[in-house]
């Protein structure tokens, strides 16, 4: 019996809901407000000169500075295609 409930468990989830939402494939839009992307993104889908919290994937990205945080996390965000050598670039405070 218990092997049927495990399996039903692993198949249907633990209760009704909506199935988890896919990453976007291509490159994303980015707004001066931001954009938390949930499910995260990889780097190379946001767009050259966007600023964006990276942990490895992407969960916050903005079309400009802004104050220069992630709003999710505090985390500085980098600056994509900038040099990273330069002060806007590069992964300060990681």
């Amino acid at each position: 019996m218990w092997k049927v409930v495990l399996v039903s468990l692993m198949v249907f989830g633990c209760g009704p809901g909506a199935p988890p939402a896919e990453a976007p494939s291509g490159p994303i839009e980015l707004t001066a407000e931001g954009t938390n992307l949930n499910p995260p993104v990889q780097v190379a889908q946001i767009p050259d000169g966007g600023w964006y919290c990276d942990m490895g994937t992407v969960h916050y990205a903005r079309a400009d500075k802004g104050d220069g945080k992630c709003p999710r996390c505090n985390m500085d965000l980098v600056h994509k295609g900038a040099d990273k050598n330069s002060k806007s670039g590069g992964k300060a405070g990681h």
